[in-house]
């Protein structure tokens, strides 16, 4: 859904359709994976969110649940004509809440591969420091989730984003998602300014013609 937002090949409405679809099917795994664990606890009767994995994982799905439809109506113009003073504001916000929303999701990963480890480990059913296969296989997932969370910040930071409506599209234009300028208000005015001339270059308001025929 990260990357889907740096694919310059499509219209950039298109482009940010389809990053919050795959946000809303995301959410609805989300769910249907807190439903199996919560459900698995109770017919083996193993306590919940007693482990830092727990903690780590239920905080982490609950707040991503929340800001996906949240930036999904505020982005998909679920809130028609009152949006832009919103998006503005809110844009900085929710690219910087992802970004921890991601290292939250990596460290529920990591604690859950360790933890299910350990598990193994306390009832003698895998012996950790004999090289065994097993921790063989707990070290190299461990370490691919890691070289993909760095690859991801990678492209974040290096592959360009169109801001604009796409026949206006300039060089300046392009800026990578974790720009520097990610967090001022001069990105936030940048992605309103984009969002306004994406409104005039797909079709005027019946204000903007209204004004238009003022002037």
């Amino acid at each position: 859904a990260v990357v889907s937002t740096q694919s310059t090949g499509f219209d950039r409405k298109v482009n940010k359709f389809v990053h919050n679809a795959f946000h809303l099917v995301a959410v609805g795994f989300v769910i249907f994976g807190l439903y199996a664990v919560f459900k698995y606890h109770d017919d083996f009767s193993i306590a919940n969110l007693y482990s830092l994995h727990s903690w780590i994982g239920i905080i982490t799905s609950v707040s991503y649940i929340i800001w996906a439809l949240f930036s999904t109506g505020v982005f998909q113009d679920i809130y028609p004509k009152k949006g832009l003073g919103l998006r503005k504001w809110y844009l900085p916000l929710h690219i910087v809440g992802g970004m921890f929303l991601l290292f939250g999701a990596f460290f529920a990963i990591e604690t859950g591969i360790i933890e299910k480890a350990l598990f193994r480990v306390f009832t003698g059913d895998l012996l950790y420091d004999e090289y065994s296969t097993e921790s063989w296989v707990v070290n190299v997932m461990c370490l691919a989730v890691l070289v993909a969370l760095l690859f991801l910040i990678y492209v974040l930071y290096t592959v360009p984003r169109v801001l604009v409506a796409p026949s206006k599209i300039t060089a300046s234009d392009r800026q990578p998602i974790i720009a520097k300028e990610v967090a001022t208000a001069e990105l936030g005015e940048a992605a309103a300014k984009a969002e306004e001339e994406e409104v005039i270059y797909e079709s005027m308001t019946e204000a903007s013609t209204s004004n238009l025929v003022q002037q």
